[in-house]
């Protein structure tokens, strides 16, 4: 066995030196939130008018920023049978739809899509519940309501800061510009393993553990989904999730530096 693990090694070795001189595939990795505000998400943010004419000046610039460097295919947050209902909106899609449905799908996917003639759209989502429910449970059960009062001020404070952006009219363009610093993406995954969740339930009891695994699931068959969807003669590539998902991804393509190139998204939006 330890033969055949040095020759796996060896061989993957070569294969990356092989392919340090191959152009890399550049990896637009946009974290955002969700425009539509569904409340699917554990932190319920306040409306964002993103169909007012400021939000809209706005998107055009972030898609024009985007559209500079001709992703060939633009990889979205829906699973293939919510893709089929957007499909339907893209068919028809024209500069109206954007004052019709705020979804951040159509308003930076579709918006980018008709700059970008070649450009292919994917669905590349996999959802999957968290045992939420099971978590909140167990803190109840096992005399840990401490823990449990904790990660909802958490949510809270999250959902606080951003009313209080939407109260003071920061623009799109630079609350993406945050959700998508190093600092960001950090505080965004923390909570999954905090201590919070990791110590509920009693000794033997991995709740908090299996509630974290089934988040880095799920983005590891996001990621799955995506690499299914490349050939490797792409150029330019552009991936849109909730912002949350976004540090999972990026480690992903990461670990594979031979293959992709990350743009840095904040200078991006900044140039």
């Amino acid at each position: 066995m330890k033969y055949l693990i040095l020759t796996l090694i060896i061989l993957n070795a070569s294969s990356t030196l092989a392919n340090e001189d191959t152009q890399k595939t550049k990896i637009i990795l946009l974290g955002v939130f969700h425009f539509h505000n569904p409340g699917a998400d554990a932190a319920k943010f306040g409306d964002v008018d993103i169909l007012s004419e400021k939000p809209q000046k706005e998107i055009e610039l972030l898609s024009q920023k985007i559209a500079l460097l001709k992703p060939d295919k633009i990889m979205l947050e829906s699973d293939r049978e919510g893709g089929l209902i957007f499909n339907e909106i893209l068919s028809s899609f024209s500069a109206q739809t954007l004052l019709e449905h705020s979804n951040e799908i159509v308003q930076i996917g579709f918006r980018l899509k008709s700059k970008l003639e070649r450009a292919s759209i994917h669905y590349v989502d996999h959802v999957m519940g968290l045992p939420f429910d099971s978590l909140i449970s167990t803190w109840q059960m096992s005399g840990q309501q401490k823990y449990f009062e904790e990660f909802m001020g958490f949510i809270k404070k999250v959902e606080d800061d951003f009313n209080r952006q939407t109260e003071q009219g920061v623009s799109i363009i630079e609350r993406l510009k945050l959700m998508n610093t190093d600092g960001y993406r950090n505080f965004s995954l923390a909570p999954y393993t905090s201590p919070l969740i990791m110590n509920a339930g009693a000794e033997g009891n991995y709740i908090g553990a299996d509630v974290a695994s089934e988040w880095y699931r799920r983005n590891i068959r996001i990621f799955s989904n995506i690499v299914r969807d490349l050939n490797g003669e792409e150029e330019c590539v552009f991936i849109m999730f909730g912002a949350s998902h976004i540090p999972i991804l990026e480690h992903l393509f990461r670990l594979h530096s031979e293959k992709y190139e990350l743009i840095d998204v904040v200078q991006l939006l900044s140039d």
